[in-house]
């Protein structure tokens, strides 16, 4: 288990169009920080689909395409494979927000993703309490047994 801050140098596997395997990449991933925030940071935000008692965790991560080619993102975007891992073991995708939210500013994967380049977003998690454990789950590799951070 890594704690925020610390690097892994992980696989991403993608799905071409026609549902087949399509090339894997390599990527450096940081999970920088995982804070607790407040439904009173929503105030001004309709949330529907949230239910009651939950707590939002934002996940800051930084993520380097360290592979030699570009990572057409449209349909494989990598920052998907980044989770909370719910107190069952199982795995939740980021809450999807529009528009720019200043607790946790999300910025769009590059499109293409070019060999070399980096990006630094944030990821905003609805779970009910906070979520504690943060896992990377996109290959074939990690999809049963995720790489986790927790603080």
């Amino acid at each position: 288990m890594l704690k925020p801050g610390q690097t892994a140098i992980v696989d991403y596997d993608t799905t071409l169009a026609n549902g087949n395997n399509g090339p894997s990449y390599r990527l450096q991933l940081t999970i920088e920080s995982i804070t607790a925030g407040s439904m009173s940071d929503f105030k001004n935000i309709s949330l529907s689909g949230v239910p009651k008692g939950s707590t939002p965790t934002y996940v800051k991560l930084q993520m380097t395409n360290v592979g030699g080619k570009a990572i057409k993102t449209s349909t494989n975007d990598p920052a998907d494979s980044v989770q909370a891992i719910l107190h069952d073991g199982e795995m939740d995708n980021s809450l999807i927000l529009e528009g720019y939210f200043p607790p946790c500013p999300n910025t769009e994967t590059p499109n293409p993703f070019a060999a070399g380049q980096s990006f630094t977003t944030c990821e905003t998690f609805m779970e009910h309490g906070e979520a504690t454990q943060i896992g990377y789950n996109g290959s074939n590799s990690t999809l049963d047994s995720p790489i986790i951070w927790s603080p």
